[in-house]
């Protein structure tokens, strides 16, 4: 089983129109309430490459009944650790000639939630995926996922990390399962600049030397690399397409590669789910769905 963490998720208001000019009013042609977080959004797409998983996080308020209602519609199981006060945080994504995002603060979580969420935490079972994605709300301890993955620690739980910077860094020692940092991430890790894909690669196994058992590297536009243990790296390049939306498009990716696993694939045909997953979304206002998906899968595999 599949399970993702997300610690702050948000319905984003994505608003999209030709231009947005500062100090007026502006009328705008479209507009759409997506339940997001990054963890969230992996559950999502998982859900449309039709692979089950559980959305755990905290909600509040009118807000996260709205996120779970929207996972429950989408097929997404979660269990939630609810808030009794304040609400689960409402973003602003504009969509003009530039993407413009606003985002806001989550509701305060006591220490009496932190236990009770850190005990469904405990409930998960032996040999599940926990995939923990996304920055830490400021009033929960800053290490809260090296802990969750210490509490987890001999239930043969595989964990799926998508962190940058030093809370990256704390996370190698403990081994997790995938990581998914992109070039500038790792660029920013090492304290370094990667002139070429082989700059990056071994900048990607320094990751794995550290502790990671593989490494997904995203280039964005260009492709992305994907790093294991007796196997050469397998560059994918990215999906053809109109890119419209680049939001959830790394959860995305992330979601593909683990249905792509749950399927049976190898690690270069999970690497082209992955791709087409991404692709898809960036090609989709919010998460993309599964003809799109198929169809751009479909064509990646035709390339390959």
């Amino acid at each position: 089983m599949i399970y993702t963490v997300t610690l702050n998720p948000a319905l984003d208001l994505v608003i999209r129109g030709d231009k947005l000019n500062l100090g007026t009013i502006n009328r705008m042609q479209e507009l759409g309430l997506v339940a997001g977080g990054k963890g969230v959004n992996v559950s999502v797409m998982l859900a449309e490459c039709g692979v089950e998983s559980t959305a755990l996080g905290f909600c509040a308020g009118s807000p996260g009944d709205e996120i779970k209602r929207q996972l429950t519609e989408k097929g997404v199981k979660s269990d939630f650790t609810e808030l009794e006060s304040g609400f689960s945080r409402i973003n602003i994504k504009i969509e003009a000639e530039e993407e413009t995002e606003i985002n806001c603060f989550g509701p305060n979580i006591s220490d009496e939630k932190l236990k009770e969420f850190f005990g469904v935490i405990d409930s998960i079972p032996e040999g599940s995926i926990l995939v923990l994605a996304g920055n830490v709300p400021p009033c929960l301890p800053q290490n809260i996922y090296e802990l969750i993955m210490i509490r987890c620690k001999g239930r043969n739980i595989r964990f799926v990390v998508d962190a940058a910077g030093e809370r990256l860094r704390s996370l190698l020692r403990l081994k997790p399962y995938l990581i998914k940092p992109n070039n500038f991430e790792l660029e920013e890790l090492f304290d370094t600049k990667a002139e070429t894909m082989d700059d990056l690669i071994i900048l990607g196994n320094k990751c794995r030397d550290m502790g990671a058992e593989n490494v997904i590297i995203s280039l964005g536009a260009k492709g992305s690399i994907f790093l294991t243990e007796r196997e050469d790296p397998i560059f994918t390049p990215a999906a053809d397409g109109e890119v419209i939306n680049t939001v959830g498009a790394g959860d995305s990716m992330l979601a593909g590669f683990l249905a792509g696993k749950e399927r049976g694939y190898d690690n270069k045909k999970c690497m082209m789910l992955a791709t087409a997953c991404g692709g898809a979304t960036s090609f989709s206002v919010g998460i993309a769905e599964k003809d799109l998906i198929d169809k751009v899968f479909h064509s990646l595999c035709g390339n390959i």
